[in-house]
């Protein structure tokens, strides 16, 4: 009988880590840490700069790590804990001179603004925000301190949406088109990047089913046009309202009076009027390819209702 792989899970207690967590508990020994404390007794409270005998024992045990740790909204964090805490669990890991793999949940948003572009791994990433800056950053750290005797997969995923994630831009525009305040900003054919959780998982147990690893990069990514997107949502609402589209200039315009003159918040700013206007693609094919996997979920009436109303 084969002896079950330990999984280490780093962030276990998280929206995706938890998720990553359940599914995989009933193929694995799975055991996880967090920074908060968990009623799961496999999972143990870690504040990941001092580790405890107990946490060093998991670290050395674990064939498989799998970090989902990752600050994207408290940017004072996102240097300690993209950066920081993920060297210091590397030179940890590096210390027991053992054969591991470490399988990284990292971002797309590491490529930065490139708009109407065809992304591949090839492509260098150019990071802008703080949050995909740090992330890359931390990429670096590990392929520094880890290339000696772990092998190092690093998963670049888009958005990740599910049951249980916070898809956030998702029910903002299913709530502004509720309310038949939405307008197309030249963005019919503009790219809504994602992918679904599901797919992730099933992504991350075809790599712990290979016999052999190598240091090797992934996108992980779906896409689905705003102009079909929003034909989706409208047939779940049962609406057939037509939305104008507004020249973007225009609300560059109020982007500007709104926040310079009248000193006033409003939902859209230039980043978010950016990343609705782009046509990037994140290419997975490489994955696809060496997972045998032929298609990721897409979006439809059916899945869209379980997301909206979680």
């Amino acid at each position: 009988m084969t002896k079950k792989k330990t999984i280490l899970i780093l962030g276990a207690a998280g929206l995706l880590g938890s998720i990553i967590s359940q599914k995989l508990s009933k193929s694995y020994d799975i055991i996880g840490f967090s920074h908060k404390k968990n009623q799961n007794k496999n999972i143990i409270k870690s504040d990941y700069n001092i580790f405890s005998s107990k946490e060093d024992s998991f670290l050395k045990k674990a064939d498989i790590i799998i970090n989902c740790i990752g600050e994207n909204s408290n940017e004072a964090k996102m240097k300690k804990i993209n950066m920081n805490i993920l060297k210091k669990i590397a030179v940890k890991i590096n210390q027991y001179k053992k054969k591991k793999t470490f399988i990284h949940i990292s971002t797309c948003g590491v490529y930065g603004s490139l708009a109407d572009s065809l992304i591949n791994e090839e492509t260098i990433p150019k990071p802008k925000t703080k949050y995909s800056q740090t992330k890359y950053e931390g990429e670096e750290i590990l392929k520094h301190v880890l290339k000696k005797y772990t092998k190092l997969i690093i998963l670049r995923p888009s958005q990740v949406i599910g049951i249980t994630m916070k898809n956030t831009s998702l029910k903002k525009l299913y709530n502004f088109i509720n309310k038949k305040l939405f307008f197309f900003v030249n963005n019919k054919s503009a790219i809504f990047s994602y992918i679904f959780a599901d797919d992730l998982i099933i992504v991350i147990n075809k790599l712990i089913k290979l016999k052999k690893h190598q240091n090797i990069t992934y996108n992980v990514s779906n896409k689905i046009t705003y102009e079909r997107l929003v034909k989706i949502i409208q047939n779940s609402l049962n609406q057939k309202f037509y939305y104008p589209t507004i020249n973007p200039l225009f609300i560059k315009l109020i982007i500007y009076f709104f926040n310079n003159i009248l000193k006033v918040k409003i939902p859209i700013n230039s980043k978010t009027l950016y990343s609705l206007m782009a046509e990037t693609t994140f290419k997975s094919k490489k994955i696809k390819n060496d997972l045998n996997i032929k298609k990721f979920i897409n979006i439809n009436s059916v899945n869209l209702k379980t997301l909206i109303n979680e």
